[in-house]
């Protein structure tokens, strides 16, 4: 049976180049020692299957979207640790990706040897990505169209009776759109539609239909001052609340993670020196980094509590911002995100969040999320023209 729970889941011009080295380089031994025990810690967590699976939380036990997100931070490390270590990385990576491919379900997305599955849609996009990023780990021909042909599928869209009125329409979500029963958090959301637009993208198998729609959606998750989770202003799912205004409709208040989801997907569908993109980004700049859980207040309000739940996530989107493009202020916030990621690591290699309410107190979920952004923290060999 599937879990029903989240899983969780440019500038014009100049902007729009790699991310140039940072000030501070001398920091960049420390980070890759961060990076490497992150990895090892990883890597020894893996169980005979072949997968990762949690300890901490029953519905995440089949592993199917850890296993997933594991490789995807063994792929970002880019063979960039000892060689030693990469080569068991990708021999871990490789007993992975057989774990997810040994089947798949109905709809042709990932599942477990087993025929269950937590995460299918998230789990198989990033399998997806991650076997793009690393040659060793090549899905063959016909799995890899089958896996892609699943993600198309899974689109909120005219096939699933979802109509351009329906708040959904054109997004993603934890599980394909026909299952009539979904709880609230299996709706579309804006971090599952970024993820699948952006390997479709990747793989350069992204339909201009299915494009097209994807705007609707998310320009629909989008408010006046960022991105929200989904759609409905009043959602739970939307953690920073709504933004009242006098003799406008109410709208979600934007919020740091969900804003760097919104500018990738947009940027997936092709806005890569517009408006809007300029926008969403500018006001990602404007957002104060979440707290984490031990500079959270005593009387916190529920919305902070929420956002340090999702430190480590947002730290993970906000580096794959940081790989498209260069400005001072998105430097200054990687220098901050740095500094603390460093400092919360555990002596056995290891993050966790000390707030659960996304799960990142489950340490595969916060380390795998750490690793990815750390990859991103580390100064470039060579500076961008």
């Amino acid at each position: 049976m599937i879990a029903r729970r989240r899983f969780v889941g440019g500038l014009i011009g100049s902007l729009l180049l790699p991310a140039v080295r940072l000030h501070s380089a001398p920091k960049a031994t420390t980070i890759a020692a961060a990076r490497s025990q992150g990895l090892a810690w990883l890597l020894s967590q893996q169980a005979g299957s072949g997968g990762w699976h949690s300890r901490t939380y029953g519905n995440l036990r089949e592993g199917i979207g850890l296993t997933s997100l594991v490789l995807k931070a063994i792929a970002s490390t880019g063979s960039q640790v000892p060689d030693d270590a990469w080569q068991a990385a990708l021999a871990a990576g490789r007993r992975g990706v057989n774990f997810l491919m040994r089947r798949q379900d109905s709809h042709g997305l990932v599942c477990g040897p087993n025929g269950e599955t937590d995460q299918p849609i998230y789990a198989t996009a990033l399998l997806l990505e991650a076997a793009a990023i690393v040659p060793e780990w090549e899905l063959s021909e016909s799995l890899r169209a089958k896996l892609i042909a699943a993600l198309w599928d899974a689109q909120f869209g005219p096939a699933a009776g979802c109509q351009p009125k329906d708040e959904e329409f054109g997004g993603w979500g934890p599980l394909p759109p026909e299952r009539s029963a979904r709880l609230p958090g299996d709706s579309a959301n804006i971090a599952v539609t970024a993820h699948v637009l952006s390997v479709l993208r990747q793989y350069d198998a992204l339909p201009e239909e299915t494009n097209a729609r994807a705007r609707t959606f998310i320009d629909r998750c989008r408010g006046r001052d960022g991105f929200g989770f989904v759609p409905p202003a009043d959602s739970p799912l939307n953690k920073a609340g709504m933004v009242e205004s006098d003799g406008k409709p109410d709208v979600a208040a934007g919020y740091p993670s969900a804003t760097c989801d919104g500018w990738l997907a947009m940027q997936a569908t092709g806005l890569f020196a517009s408006a809007e993109l300029r926008q969403a980004f500018e006001q990602y700049l404007a957002m104060p980094l979440p707290s984490v859980a031990e500079d959270l207040p005593e009387r916190a309000s529920r919305a902070r509590q929420q956002l340090a739940g999702l430190w480590f996530y947002h730290a993970a989107r906000a580096s794959e911002v940081a790989k498209r493009i260069s400005l001072p202020k998105l430097s200054q916030k990687r220098e901050q995100l740095r500094e603390r990621l460093l400092s919360q690591q555990q002596d056995n290699g290891s993050w966790q969040n000390a707030i659960a309410t996304m799960r990142e107190d489950d340490p595969l979920v916060a380390t795998s999320m750490a690793v990815i952004a750390l990859q991103e923290m580390m100064p470039p060999e060579k500076v961008s023209p």
